[in-house]
């Protein structure tokens, strides 16, 4: 056997000598006859070297090997071609079965697999599907053109990857089941169909429709930049479709959308997909893909996180195309946060001195921090979008309006600024014993921090105001209930006085702003104050039984379907525990967005272009 330092001397010297003529073997650097097992060992490596000179490629290495007349040992020749197997696969090259079978290794002898892999190339699943191809491997699964033994057809084959210990294994496995049951309930238009899903006895397999792309995912170089911005277009409606099925892809980009040859757009890889509706409580830490998350999917709201989250990747799809860089570039959640939080206010995104300014507009408004001022919809994205490419856009119309669902987040809002202010307000009444320079019992610190909540609150109460154009006060100077609550743990009593007068003035705007709606918009907004009115009197029915009964009353006057009223209405007796009701306002402010999206008429945006 040759050592270690033996082959390395021989393959300088095999490199060398096909540097200068790559199709000239060196056979005459072989070991003599006289040592079989060397000689077929530096036969390997030769002809793994001179397959590199010929990037990579495996036909001409099974022409060389066999006319050649190399004895080559089958274990020397099988461990060339798992080397070789593996450097094409760290190049991006593919690697087909159909180029390995011809050297008459059975697949179970070779098992060409990366270590992430639980299946191997050529292997066959289910007696139906042989792993014709390892096409990509990603954060969940390794993907592989699959073949049907029964009739040819070609399909995508999708199965878990490795993980680096059980948790991250059961965590793929179970992703990759969500995946089918979505893809089972949503395929159509732009998704491709679940052919067949299994368990194996390593996990589960999925197999669906094969897109046939020109090279490989994302859109296609070498169209102009119009015939990309339609392919963007296709991507919106294709989500709009998901969106209406109450599902979420929550990982909206480049890599994860197909076009066919026919310039057709397919979304792929709904592992990290959920269902819309926040039934439960899924705060926290979202997955997803660090620069095409928006800053409440970052922070992990998952009230907010829903519909918007894939509006924000398809303005950061929308400016990667125009700009050709990054949106945010960010190394963790935390970086990503800060320049999801900054771009847009503090900091600019650079822009190509060419784009045009409804362009700019279109993508800043997709992009925007302020979940209320983004396209309400996917579709309204892509109308949008095609307006612009039609030159029938103007600029007033971006985002489309929707004015009753701006009245419906304006009421919310409002609702959860009082809600909030209320509950400091009662917990501050308890500390009235307190001497100035006592520190503030832990119950009070938590409370304090409820200030960002009021401050956000009213930040978006105002955004709806003028979004409506309504003529109301702007709230007071709320930067003390912010500061407060970064401060919490170190506040003493003495600083209460500044905090209760920060929100006495919070509640002296909030009771001003109501009495100009009441007083002034209804005579001339009637179905907007209406609609912010329910918003406004669902957030006190955990509160007041009058409460209850005015938004049952209200609630049938905005035309409020009458599926949603009973639903929310329900609840009404049932309900104790505070995260209930947080479900329950959850789950109608769901519903009503989603009337007011797709079901309600509306009169105030851009014709569909569908």
């Amino acid at each position: 056997m040759l050592t270690p330092a033996q082959l390395s001397d021989l393959a300088f010297r095999f490199d060398e000598r096909l540097a200068v003529d790559p199709d000239e073997l060196p056979i005459d650097l072989l070991p003599g006859s006289s040592q079989p097992v060397e000689r077929s060992q530096a036969a390997a490596l030769m002809l793994e070297i001179a397959a590199a000179c010929h990037d990579y490629d495996l036909g001409w290495l099974h022409q060389c090997w066999t006319s050649s007349g190399l004895d080559v040992r089958p274990e020397d020749l099988i461990a060339s071609l798992r080397n070789l197997f593996e450097s094409r696969v760290e190049m991006r090259h593919g690697v087909a079965w159909s180029d390995i079978e011809v050297f008459g290794f059975p697949a179970e002898d070779l098992e060409l697999s990366r270590p992430i892999d639980r299946a191997f190339l050529g292997q066959v699943l289910f007696g139906t599907w042989r792993l014709e191809e390892r096409v990509a491997s990603g954060g969940v699964a390794v993907v592989y053109r699959g073949v049907s033994l029964t009739d040819g057809s070609v399909a995508a084959v999708k199965i878990p990857r490795r993980g680096t210990d059980d948790k991250s294994d059961s965590e793929y496995a179970d992703r990759i089941r969500e995946e089918a049951a979505i893809l089972k309930q949503v395929a159509g238009d732009g998704v491709p169909r679940r052919l067949d899903f299994q368990e194996a006895e390593f996990g589960p397999v999925l197999v669906i429709d094969w897109i046939d792309t020109e090279g490989g995912p994302g859109l296609p170089p070498h169209l102009d930049q119009g015939s990309q911005l339609r392919l963007i277009v296709q991507t919106a409606r294709s989500l709009d479709r998901l969106h209406r099925q109450d599902l979420i892809h929550g990982d909206v980009k480049l890599e994860n959308i197909l076009v066919d040859r026919q310039q057709r757009v397919w979304l792929t890889d709904f592992n990290i997909s959920r269902a819309a509706p926040p039934d439960q409580n899924t705060d926290g830490p979202l997955p997803g893909t660090l620069g095409m998350m928006s800053q409440e999917s970052l922070v992990g709201v998952a009230a907010d996180a829903g519909v918007s989250q894939d509006i924000y990747a398809l303005g950061v799809l929308l400016y990667e195309l125009i700009a050709s860089r990054p949106f945010v570039r960010a190394a963790s959640r935390e970086e990503a946060l800060v320049a999801s939080i900054l771009m847009g206010d503090v900091h600019e995104p650079e822009f190509p001195d060419e784009t045009s300014e409804l362009l700019k507009t279109i993508c800043g408004t997709a992009t925007t921090r302020h979940v209320d001022r983004r396209f309400a919809t996917a579709v309204d994205f892509a109308d949008t979008l095609e307006h612009y490419l039609e030159a029938t856009l103007a600029k007033e119309m971006i985002p489309p309006p929707r004015r009753r669902l701006i009245a419906w987040q304006f009421g919310t809002s409002l609702g959860l600024c009082l809600t909030r202010l209320r509950t400091m307000q009662e917990a501050f009444a308890a500390t009235r014993e307190l001497d100035p320079s006592d520190k503030l019992p832990r119950p009070v610190r938590d409370r304090i921090g409820y200030g960002m909540g009021v401050a956000l609150a009213a930040e978006d109460a105002q955004s709806a105001v003028e979004r409506l154009s309504w003529e109301l006060p702007s709230p007071p100077d709320i930067e003390g209930l912010r500061t407060a609550a970064y401060r919490a743990p170190h506040l003493r009593a003495s600083d209460l006085p500044a905090l209760e007068e920060s929100l006495d003035a919070v509640e002296v705007w909030f009771r001003t702003l109501w009495r100009g709606i009441e007083q002034r918009i209804t005579p001339e907004q009637p179905r907007e104050a209406l609609m912010a009115t329910v918003a406004l009197q669902s957030r006190f029915a955990p509160r007041s039984k009058t409460a209850r009964a005015t938004w049952r009353l209200l609630a049938e006057q905005t035309g409020l379907p009458e599926v949603i009223r009973a639903s929310f209405a329900g609840r009404f007796d049932d309900l104790q525990e505070a995260e209930e009701w947080r479900s329950a306002l959850m789950r109608l402010d769901y519903d009503v967005g989603k009337w007011l999206r797709y079901d309600e008429p509306a009169d105030d945006v851009l014709p569909s272009r569908s």
